[in-house]
């Protein structure tokens, strides 16, 4: 269930406002970091991010909240993510 785009209310480069990882990956030297360091850390956070629903389960979510967290955690970068 998507209830809404993923766009940033601060931009984060000079272009634009998506929330993508091309976005962040593109922007990394602003945080001190190489692309190789970045894509390392977001791979660490996409791996953990993907095991979400289990914690939620495990934390004992209602469906229903489960349900409204889905779009933040399960979308095309997330799963991107969990490959690097």
């Amino acid at each position: 269930m998507e209830l809404k785009a993923r766009v940033l209310t601060t931009a984060i480069n000079e272009r634009d406002r998506d929330c993508s990882l091309p976005t962040l990956i593109d922007t990394c030297e602003y945080y001190g970091l190489s692309e190789g360091e970045a894509i390392k850390g977001l791979g660490k956070i996409g791996k953990v991010t993907a095991e979400w629903r289990a914690v939620a389960k495990r934390k004992k979510a209602s469906r229903l909240d489960i349900s409204l967290m889905e779009s933040a955690f399960e979308h095309e970068d997330s799963r991107l993510a969990a490959t690097f």
